[in-house]
Formats: C-alpha cells, structure tokens, sequence
C-alpha cells in the first residue's frame, strides 16, 4: 500500500509540479508498471491468504471441520503447491516495479534536458 502511494508521489512530481506529460515510451513504462504492480500484489496476497487459510484448516480439529493434522510438518506439502503461483506474481511484480523506475527516469531525463 505504500508502495502505491510513494510511487504516486513521483508520478505526481513530474505531471503536477513540472507540468510534463508522461508520453511515448515513459507512458507505456508507466502503464506496464501500474497493472503488474497491482495485478501481482492482489495476486499474492490472496494466494498467500489461501495457502494460510489452508494451512490453519488443516491444523484445526476434525470436529470442526478441520483435518486434524498435530504436526506443522504435516501441513508443509498442502501448502508447497502455493509457493511457485507466489513467485511468480512476485516477479511479475519486481518487472513491473523496474518498468515503472525506467519510465520514470526516461521522463524525468527528457524534462531534464528541456528545462
């Protein structure tokens, strides 16, 4: 969430504050760095709530539903099948990250050399 917000900032920096556009390949950069970053990070999350939801399901007793597992060894291979969707939402958002940084100094090298 602050992530979001601190990247706003800049966004916000360079069309507000020094009245240039994102344009060409800055936009596309931004663009690429707005829906990986919030596709991935919702992605994620809720991945990583089921997996936890998963995993305290299975430790809880079977008279309330649950598997009955003592042992969080036990509950390792329920979840490992979480891990590898996780990794991949999370560089999916580290590529989106990197786009949006790029844009970023195209933009601000290209009011750079204009002012």
């Amino acid at each position: 969430m602050i992530g979001v917000a601190v990247t706003s900032l800049f966004y916000h920096h360079i069309e507000v504050a020094l009245k240039k556009p994102f344009t060409g390949l800055g936009n596309v950069l931004a663009g690429i760095h707005f829906i990986l970053m919030n596709v991935s990070v919702a992605g994620a999350t809720w991945l990583l709530m089921l997996a936890g939801y998963t995993g305290g399901k299975a430790l809880q007793p079977t008279q309330v539903g649950g598997l009955g597992i003592t042992s969080p060894a036990q509950v390792h291979p329920l979840i490992a099948g979480y891990v590898e969707p996780i990794v991949y939402f999370i560089v999916a958002l580290c590529v989106g990250l990197l786009a949006g940084g790029l844009g970023y100094v195209l933009t601000y090298l290209r009011v750079w050399s204009r002012s």
